[in-house]
This record gives C-alpha cells, structure tokens and sequence, in this order.
C-alpha cells in the first residue's frame, strides 16, 4: 500500500498507512478501529474535520521513552493531556534507540500555561519564548546532572496531523500522544524513511518555506547517515539565494551543529555540492582555486577538507566513547595509546560550550576550516602590535566571517587565537623532551588554546604528510603533545601558570621600577624561571630581580 496521503470524499483526510485506523475530532482522539473511525466521521460535522491516519504497528514494543517524559505527562493538567504531543526529533531519536537530548511538545491547549505548570510542578526553570506564537521552554535539571530543554509550543494547525504536514523532512514529522504513549502518528512515513535511510521532504515547498532547514538536513543525512532524495536535493540547491535573507543566528548554529558533528568533512563536501557552502562561509570560498604549495598536489580547499577529516578522526580515538575501527590505523592508534589517559579530559573541553549550544568542537573545526585561508595580504588592517603572532594580519578576515556569523567575542577570540597559533606545536616537534620552561612559554602565548592547537596541529600534520609520514616523525609529535597534556592537566600549576613569589606591586616597589614594558618583561621573565624550578622562594625571586633590572 502506498504511503502517501490520499484525497478521500467529503472533508476528511486520510493517510493510508499500515496499520490501526485511528480518527482524530479537533486533535483529539475519538476513536479507534476502522469501522469505529468511520462511525465517527458520519456523526461529526463539517466544521469539525476529522482527521484520520493509521497508527504504526507497535511491535515488538513502543518507542522507548525517557523517564522524563513519563514526570511531564504526570505534570500536566488532566485538560492537556488529550491535546498534547511528543514531537520532532525525540520522536525519531526514540525510534532509533538513540539517546533524547531535547524533548519538544505541542499542544492544542495554552502553551505558556502548561509550561508554566510543568516547571511549578518539576521546580525547573520556565522562560517565554515566543508569547505571539505560543512557545516556551522549561529547564529541568535531570536526576544525572544534565540539563534538559522542554519546549512546549502551541498546534501551528488545526490539529496534530495538519501541525505535523508543515513541518520540515518526513522523519521530524511524527508525533507520539502524550496520553496514549504507544500511539505513533505519522501522518508522512517517517518511520519507513528511517528504515530506508532516506531523507524526504513532508512537503514540496518545506524548503522554499524556510532556507535553514536546507542546512538541517544536511546536518540530519550526515548525524543519520541517510541518503537525501532527488526532490530534497533540487529543493536544497535551490535554497542557497534564498538563505541571505534567514537569520545569521539561525545559519550560525546550524554550522556549527553541523562542524559538532562526528563527521563534519563529509558535511562539508555535500554543502559544498548543493552550493550552500559560499553562502555561510564566504572566506573559505578562495581555497577553491588555490593550489598547494609544491610538490604538494590539489588545492588549498582539499588540503582543508582534509585537515578538518583527520582532526574528526583523532578526536574520534580521542573521545570518552572512542572509535576502535579508526584506532586501527598505525597513526591514530599510537596517537590513541599515548594520548588516551587524557581522553575525558578532551572529552570535557570538546563539549564545553563558550556560548549555549556551540560546542568547543565545533569551533575548532571550525579554526581547522578558516585556517588556510588567504591572510588578509590584500585587506586593509592595522599596523601588526607588539609581540604580535606570525599571521595575524589575517584577524580581520576572520573577525569578518565570525561576525557575519554573529558569533561571541569570546568565540571569535578563540578561532582567531586558534588559527594563529596552529603552527606553534610543529616547532617542537624534535626527537628530544620540551622543557619546561618551553612548556610554559607555549602555554602563555597559545593562551586558554593551548590544548586545541596541539590536536590541530597534529590533524594538519597527517594531513599535509598523509601516507609520506615518517613513523619515528608521528612519535616525535605525539610524544611532544603528551607533554603538553602532562603539564596541563598534571602540573598547571608548577608549569602552565605558577603561582608568582612576587607580584607587580612587590617588584615595583623593591625596585622603584614605574609600571610599563620594562616592569612586564620582568614579570614574565620570572614565571619563566619558576616554571624551569630555578626559583622556588620569594628571596631568591627578590634576588633574581634585582639582578635582572640592573643588566638591563
């Protein structure tokens, strides 16, 4: 039988889907059975518009639910729960056994109200979002620490099926009521795409209704590893000129949800094929034609693509949940042996989010993507500051893209510290131990990125040696990483940023010295000796001074 809806007589419409007849008054369910449901359609009126579907067979067992949801429709009042739904993406998440991050209701009742209720009842937090469109979130702080996003939103139709027929691809178009917790509404077929690994639009015009979601479901193929038809592909191509008038905000977290991925290159490539690519990131756009330096073959786009790959892939190996099948690799798993002691650590920095739902993750990626491009030679910028890093004259033309991307400050601070320093750990990369004090200096100028560069650093160097790496050349660089994650992580405090013998105002004072350069680089001289264990008290810090000052 063919899964698509069918005109039928009269007002009523009816999808044709395997199954139990369900028959639906006003969003509510009225009756179940085919002979019950017809019933019910010659006894409603005109005005009413049943609307009628067939319940996806529920064998072996429901969708599987997270707690939460059971403590939700317990808080709800008895007057909501008939009108209201389980939505989107938990929907589909539960039909994978994947895990529900986010759980989003809809509701033919008040929607501010039932928020309102759920958080008094769940002590969460409770925020209106959209009070014109009926929207809210409640914060629940769940039993493990985490915290879960709810948003209730009010029907954008006249009832669930028709809310459910607007929406973007066929797999976020179901609904699972929260009354009936086994009933799956799924008006498009968006369990048997899941099936099929396929990805289709719910309606023709989803797309052109909305540009973003052109990015959603590349995001959506990628995370699912699902094939777009033909009909999504034309729609999403078309979509490109059509994103310049969506929000920066909406384009930004898309990317970056997109650059979060567990295989963002590959992302990449498809934007990239549908024409999205320039559109978002137009600095990139350069790389295209830009050759690789001889003999290095392709251009500077593939190089990057490449980069971008390989830093997946280590941060695959890398991950609390790590990749095996990718630690088979000679160069990733010794890169997994030696640096996986650290591995909830950089599983902890890689989540860690500077802005609420931009991971660290996805901004490294995101330096990794900026980091070939062109440096700005033709630009006008600012003449280069004191102690400037090589490269930075290129800030501007990543502040642009960050900014064009409505990006934090203190996002674009890390791309942009991310990009200059990328090439840092490479100079340390001999056969011999960093020192400490080599060490410490690396930690000071790489800054709050120190750790990131070097994971950069190594995805840049497998990618520009590809299978030419030298085996005793990986050890090298790996070995030099460790250290940087033993000092970090095992001797912060002794190396990355000791605790200073002496302050500014100390030192002034011992030497009547005024603040300025002269006064900086003896602070910084200082935490320099003490990280190489050449000063150890406060004496010997006065003594070191003083010396100092007078050479100078």
């Amino acid at each position: 039988m063919a899964r698509r809806s069918q005109p039928a007589p009269a007002a009523h419409k009816i999808v044709l889907l395997p199954g139990q007849w369900q028959a639906f008054h006003n969003g509510e369910l009225a009756a179940s059975g085919l002979t019950a449901a017809l019933a019910a359609a010659k006894t409603s009126t005109p005005a009413k518009q049943p609307a009628f579907l067939l319940q996806q067979p529920a064998e072996p067992q429901a969708p599987e639910l997270p707690p939460l949801c059971e403590t939700i429709a317990r808080a709800l009042p008895a007057a909501a729960m008939p009108v209201t739904w389980l939505t989107g993406g938990a929907v589909r998440d539960a039909l994978l056994g994947a895990p529900i991050h986010d759980l989003d209701y809809v509701t033919g009742a008040d929607a501010l109200k039932i928020a309102r209720t759920v958080a008094r009842q769940l002590n969460a937090d409770y925020y209106v979002l959209d009070e014109q469109r009926g929207t809210a979130r409640v914060i629940v702080n769940a039993a493990d620490g985490a915290r879960v996003v709810v948003d209730f939103t009010r029907l954008r139709a006249p009832d669930i099926v028709s809310d459910l027929l607007l929406r973007d691809f066929t797999i976020n178009s179901m609904a699972i009521a929260v009354a009936q917790p086994a009933l799956l509404l799924d008006p498009a077929g968006g369990e048997a795409d899941l099936r099929a690994k396929q990805l289709r639009l719910t309606g023709a015009g989803a797309i052109a209704d909305d540009a973003v979601r052109a990015l959603r479901g590349v995001r959506l193929a990628n995370q699912l590893h699902l094939q777009i038809d033909k009909p999504a592909r034309i729609a999403m191509r078309a979509a490109a000129p059509l994103l310049a008038r969506c929000s920066a905000e909406r384009i930004r977290d898309e990317l970056c949800a997109i650059l979060g991925g567990r295989s963002p290159a590959a992302a990449l490539r498809v934007l990239d094929t549908l024409d999205l690519l320039g559109v978002c990131l137009p600095a990139i756009m350069p790389l295209k034609t830009a050759a690789m330096p001889a003999p290095q073959p392709g251009t500077q786009w593939e190089h990057t693509l490449f980069v971008v790959e390989r830093l997946a892939s280590l941060l695959g190996v890398l991950g609390r949940a790590h990749d095996m099948d990718r630690a088979s690799e000679f160069a990733l798993g010794f890169a997994a042996g030696r640096l996986g002691r650290f591995r909830d650590q950089i599983t902890d920095r890689m989540e860690q989010e500077l802005s609420p739902g931009r991971s660290v993750r996805a901004l490294l990626m995101l330096a990794a993507l900026l980091h070939a491009c062109p440096e700005a030679s033709n630009a006008k910028t600012a003449p280069l500051h004191a102690g400037a890093l090589p490269g930075s004259h290129a800030s501007a033309l990543i502040r642009q893209q960050t900014t064009a991307l409505k990006m934090a400050s203190v996002e674009t601070a890390f791309v942009q510290h991310a990009v200059h320093c990328h090439t840092l750990p490479a100079q340390h990369y001999s056969t011999r131990p960093m020192t400490a004090r080599e060490l410490h200096i690396y930690f000071r100028t790489t800054k709050a990125v120190g750790l990131e560069v070097c994971l950069l650093a190594l995805a840049d160097m497998l990618a520009h040696a590809a299978a030419t790496l030298k085996q005793s050349t990986w050890i090298a660089a790996v070995d030099r990483s460790v250290e940087m994650h033993e000092a970090f992580h095992l001797s912060k405090s002794v190396i990355v940023q000791p605790e200073r013998l002496l302050t500014g105002d100390e030192v002034m004072a011992a030497l009547q010295l005024p603040q300025g350069r002269a006064l900086g680089l003896l602070l910084i001289g200082l935490s320099e000796a003490q990280a190489a264990g050449e000063l150890t008290t406060k004496a010997e810090a006065l003594e070191w001074v003083r010396l100092r000052a007078q050479e100078t």
